[in-house]
């Protein structure tokens, strides 16, 4: 269908891609590359001259003679570090000797300082930090329902309301920083295009004047002279271009813009910027009417041939703002988390002082040092609990005292009851007697034995008031605790409880009070029942010269701070609780010579120990003492 004829001219003493322009480097040999040939400085040697450069970095007589006079090694080569124009730089200096000359070739590479591995750094956290963000709103969208039912705590409000405030104007500055910088490039691409467009007309309109040679001629020797890529336009056609291989080829288009043709010759306007792309590669096209030899002609400058220095290039716009605004952002969430929670620090532990105080708990104070409302809440809350204190100690006064006036009464009132028939019985057996009654003997028989049982009944009455205002007596005899586990856990038969007992040995055998052990027990599984226990673990061990009963169940634990409290007379957690149930286990453990703590709890659940003595001869004697 077709052929191609392709000649290639290659000169081993140029570098070849020094003119390769950017919308076409993809094709190039060193498009793969990891560095970017655009941050490469190349400096070709011939016989100790610069002859070829891939830069516009120009070198001191110094760096130029530590270059030339490096140490090559076996293969000719040498790596360098050092300054160049002031900056860190890497060097790679190859040495070759040919038939006529000796080529050194050096590049170098910038060195990435501070700034650019923080932009890397933030680059990456930026990504990451994008994701995260993507992934919470997609969360949020899924359960908007359950998110929007959740209270969230007065800290999270406040460190949401910082956050809003501090970073919402963070990403409008930016922005405008953004934009801010875009136009001023754009500003300064304008300008510099604009001084190389005039300094072309100027150039081509002197030469036209001074010399016999063709307007084409003068257009080459304006580009060699001025080191300036330009193109002319006729009317809508172009007429000339330093490059115009590229428009022979079809790269370039040679039909003016349409929106230029719009804004210059159809509009009036005298020059006009606009944006232009080959093959989706963009660049900035500078367009100017001027007057040439006496006619009018567009003359186009491009940054696509001319390199254009910026203020702030895009790369260096992202570093500062990647980076700059990255570390604010974080400052503004750490600085928001501090001061949240320095806020809502009062708040909270109010919060948890009035659990604790409608737990039942008075002995709670809040200590916190702050100014204004805050600090009138607190004295106003501690204050409070003073005074439900000393409400709740005077109630009790008039409880106990309504219960003695109670109890009181129904004492007299069962004397009363003996008092009567032994009053009946004394009157009787007077009469009588006044009477000299035959009857006498039979009668005295009879009212003694009235009065000796009302006596009885009395001393009964006595006993049992006794009983009430103190601990039962100890019945002290050789009990198996063995026996004691087991029956408790056979009371706990209905209960959706998991009751396990562990023993070395079969029985164990203490010197004790079987009926108050046993309550002992009971009373601590009823407790990990309450604290929604599914298991208890008895376990029954040999600890020195004490026996250990170690009681672990998995309910949900004792906090921190109650855990000193819980063996206190009138302490509860429970709502229905009065607090006597450990306080008496602790009393009558003690009693018996042994001891009863917590030895963990959280949330896995909660382990109570009790050491009873296992020495049975020393231990009698001493509760015999005791008991009596």
């Amino acid at each position: 269908l077709a052929y191609v004829e392709l000649t290639i001219l290659i000169d081993m003493y140029r570098l070849g891609f020094e003119n390769t322009p950017k919308f076409i480097s993809t094709s190039d040999a060193f498009s793969n590359f990891p560095v970017s040939m655009e941050n490469l400085k190349i400096f070709d040697y011939h016989d100790g001259v610069l002859v070829n450069y891939y830069t516009d970095l120009i070198l001191s007589r110094a760096e130029t003679e530590s270059i030339l006079n490096a140490d090559f090694n076996k293969y000719h080569e040498a790596w360098l570090r050092g300054k160049l124009n002031g900056e860190d730089h890497i060097i790679y200096v190859m040495k070759r000797e040919y038939d006529n000359f000796t080529r050194i070739l050096a590049i170098a590479l910038e060195e990435k300082d501070t700034s650019w591995n923080l932009f890397d750094f933030f680059k990456i956290f930026f990504i990451h930090s994008v994701f995260i963000i993507i992934f919470l709103v997609f969360l949020y969208l899924l359960h908007y329902r359950k998110i929007i039912e959740v209270k969230y705590s007065f800290r999270s409000q406040l460190l949401f309301a910082f956050l809003l405030l501090s970073i919402i104007p963070l990403v409008f500055l930016a922005a405008y920083f953004k934009t801010l910088t875009d136009d001023k490039n754009n500003s300064a691409i304008f300008y510099e295009l604009g001084k190389r467009a005039d300094g072309v007309v100027s150039y081509v309109n002197d030469y036209l004047l001074e010399s016999d040679m063709t307007l084409m001629e003068i257009y080459d020797r304006a580009n060699r002279d001025l080191g300036i890529e330009f193109s002319v336009y006729d009317n809508y056609n172009l007429d000339y271009s330093t490059l115009g291989i590229y428009y022979n080829i079809g790269l370039l288009p040679k039909i003016l813009n349409s929106s230029v043709y719009r804004k210059i010759l159809l509009s009036g306007l005298e020059e006009y910027v606009v944006e232009e792309n080959v093959d989706k590669y963009e660049f900035n096209s500078f367009y100017h009417k001027a007057q040439i030899g006496g006619r009018e002609y567009l003359i186009k400058v491009s940054d696509l041939f001319n390199k254009i220095r910026l203020p702030m290039t895009g790369t260096e716009v992202n570093i500062f703002l990647i980076g700059t605004y990255s570390i604010a952002v974080l400052l503004v969430i750490l600085i928001s988390t501090l001061l949240a929670n320095q806020i809502s620090r009062p708040i909270r532990n109010l919060t948890e002082a009035t659990r604790l105080v409608a737990k039942g708990d008075l002995n709670i104070s809040v200590e916190e040092k702050n100014r204004g409302e805050i600090q009138e809440l607190i004295n106003g809350f501690n204050s409070m609990v003073k005074e439900l204190k000393i409400k709740q100690i005077e109630l009790a006064e008039m409880e106990r005292e309504t219960a003695w006036k109670d109890m009181a009464k129904q004492v007299a009132h069962e004397i009363k009851n003996p008092l009567t028939p032994m009053k009946l019985s004394v009157q009787q057996l007077i009469a009588a007697h006044s009477d000299n009654s035959p009857k006498f003997n039979s009668i005295f028989e009879k009212v003694t034995n009235t009065i000796i049982h009302q006596i009885d009944t009395l001393k009964n009455i006595a006993s049992e008031f006794s009983a009430f205002a103190r601990m039962p007596r100890l019945k002290l005899a050789d009990v198996d605790i063995i026996k004691i586990l087991f029956d408790t856990k056979i009371l706990f038969t209905n209960e959706e409880v998991d009751i396990q007992i562990e023993s070395e040995y079969r029985e164990y055998i203490v010197y004790n009070d079987f009926d108050q052990l046993l309550r002992t027990m009971i009373n601590l599984v009823r407790n990990s029942i309450q604290a929604k226990a599914t298991r208890v673990d008895i376990k029954l061990s040999e600890v020195g010269d004490k026996y250990e009963i170690s009681i672990r169940d998995n309910g949900i634990g004792i906090d921190d701070k109650f855990v000193k409290k819980i063996f206190d007379l009138n302490f509860t957690t429970k709502i229905e609780g009065m607090g006597i149930g450990l306080n008496v286990a602790k009393r009558f453990i003690e009693s018996v010579q042994g001891k009863i703590e917590v030895r963990q709890s959280g949330d896995t659940g909660t382990t109570i120990v009790i050491l009873l003595p296992k020495n049975i001869n020393e231990q009698s004697n001493n509760l015999s003492g005791r008991s009596s």
